[in-house]
């Protein structure tokens, strides 16, 4: 059950786009260059933790309302 529950919250790139409202492939790319987005690498395959995910909604969240 552990298992499964970590599986859950690692996505793939397409994945993690479309969770963030279906961001463009070039925008994506550029926030993970940028290092706003984190990585988790396992071998040759790069996942994006939903936790992680969430943070990034919630810092854009919070700078628009300055």
């Amino acid at each position: 059950m552990l298992l499964q529950e970590k599986e859950s919250r690692l996505f793939k790139e397409p994945a993690a786009r479309e969770y963030l409202g279906h961001m463009s492939h070039g925008q994506f790319f550029e926030l993970r260059q940028a290092g706003r987005i984190p990585t988790l690498r396992v071998g040759k395959s790069i996942y994006f933790d939903k936790n992680d995910l969430d943070a990034f909604i919630e810092s854009i969240r919070s700078g628009c309302d300055d």
